[in-house]
């Protein structure tokens, strides 16, 4: 997960569930929370839950990380 930024979960906790987590970092960068985003795999390819989806958790757990920053320095 450090190379990429994210982690797939290829049916590790349940039969036909994929998954891709991102770690949400406070401004020290130590993960305080994480992002999931979880789809079946009749519905989604595990290639696109890899280049389409991971890069969505990543931006979105970063943004995440802005907001609480601002609330920080608020």
């Amino acid at each position: 997960m450090r190379d990429t930024g994210y982690s797939l979960n290829d049916e590790e906790l349940s039969y036909g569930l994929w998954s891709v987590s991102a770690p949400i970092r406070d401004s020290s960068g130590r993960a305080i929370a994480a992002l999931n985003i979880a789809v079946s795999t009749k519905r989604v390819s595990l290639a696109d839950l890899e280049t389409r989806l991971a890069p969505l958790a990543v931006e979105t757990a970063e943004k995440i990380r802005k907001a609480l920053g601002s609330m920080e320095s608020a």
